[in-house]
């Protein structure tokens, strides 16, 4: 079992050296910049560079990072609406 291991970790450094060792960044600071780096991540899942089981981890941050800027953008208008923690949905209030 531990040899299986050892293989493992060895290929994952194989695939490090390959990429140069450098981390990826994703840079999500708009709602545009999140959709390309979900396009990006497809790919990436395409290409067997990640599993999907990591793809899904990263979907579901970005999603979380969609709703706080769309959050953003309300208090930004002043709109006034208030996101309900269950539903994740805008109401207007008063």
């Amino acid at each position: 079992m531990s040899d299986i291991v050892e293989r493992y970790r060895l290929s994952l450094l194989m695939k490090d050296k390959e990429n140069g060792g450098k981390k990826k960044k994703l840079r999500w600071n708009t709602a545009t910049e999140v959709r390309r780096s979900l396009a990006k991540i497809n790919n990436m899942v395409l290409n067997g560079e990640i599993t999907a089981k990591e793809a899904n981890s990263i979907f579901y941050s970005a999603n979380l990072v969609l709703k706080a800027l769309e959050q953003e953008a309300q208090l930004k208008e002043g709109t006034g609406g208030a996101v309900t923690a269950a539903a994740g949905q805008s109401r207007q209030f008063g």
